[in-house]
């Protein structure tokens, strides 16, 4: 029962958005600059800017919607919805791209990528249409997944990611110890494998004191819908975070 009365509040919820917004609901992929797996990357390389993820756990933590990872928090919440209605084409303005599943949600790219049909309908599918900005340019969140990436040649699209570490002295924040294979961190920072907001002022200001001893600081932070939040607000100020998602599926 419970169970059902949240999934009411839920739905209710993203049809009071949406009638605010009712043009929302005839939006095409093609209202956006969507960026793919590639040209994600390489424009974190060329603009020196942070990456903030929405997957389909922050999507239907914006209509309430708790994660296994996350309990719902209202100002957690807030603070990933303020994001997106912050968000501008100025890179002086936001030191970060967002990426959003643009082709999953608007286009045909479900089964390219290789995600479940299940995951990406519903609240995760629907709850970010009212944020969404005509002509603004979303990146792919998949871009550090080789398992859901699209690419034609997987070696040189891996070489291209690790050219985003090249000199870069990188902290790691997440619960994953299997980084290895991936990246060499200057300083791994392990945080819990649930609910991580309850300490987040705490964790940045952990980080930022971290990324002080070092001259070329690269934050990689795998922290489910609080990685999001985190990666907008270092970013913002001025420390370079990339929003990694979860590095148990880079190399799925």
């Amino acid at each position: 029962m419970r169970k059902r009365i949240l999934k009411l509040k839920v739905w209710l919820r993203i049809i009071f958005n949406l009638l605010l917004k009712p043009w929302k609901l005839f939006i095409s992929i093609n209202d956006f600059n969507f960026l793919s797996d590639e040209q994600t990357i390489s424009f974190l390389k060329e603009n020196k800017v942070g990456i903030v993820r929405y997957g389909s756990g922050e999507n239907g933590y914006l209509s309430g919607y708790p994660r296994p990872h996350q309990k719902h928090d209202k100002s957690l919440e807030k603070k990933i919805r303020n994001i997106l209605l912050g968000y501008k084409n100025n890179l002086n303005k936001n030191k970060y791209i967002i990426a959003i599943p643009l082709d999953v949600i608007l286009g045909d790219a479900l089964e390219k990528r290789n995600c479940q049909r299940k995951v990406w309908r519903g609240a995760s599918k629907f709850a970010i249409f009212p944020f969404l900005k005509n002509n603004h340019t979303y990146g792919s969140p998949f871009c550090f997944r080789l398992g859901n990436v699209i690419c034609n040649d997987k070696k040189k699209y891996i070489s291209l990611i690790g050219e985003l570490f090249d000199d870069k002295d990188i902290i790691y924040v997440g619960p994953e110890e299997n980084f290895e294979s991936m990246f060499t961190p200057v300083k791994f920072i392990k945080i819990p494998a649930k609910d991580v907001f309850d300490n987040f002022d705490e964790l940045k200001k952990e980080i930022k004191k971290e990324i002080e001893k070092y001259k070329k600081p690269l934050v990689i932070i795998t922290a489910g819908v609080a990685a999001t939040a985190m990666s907008a607000e270092l970013n913002d100020e001025g420390i370079l975070t990339y929003d990694a998602g979860s590095l148990l599926r880079w190399n799925k």
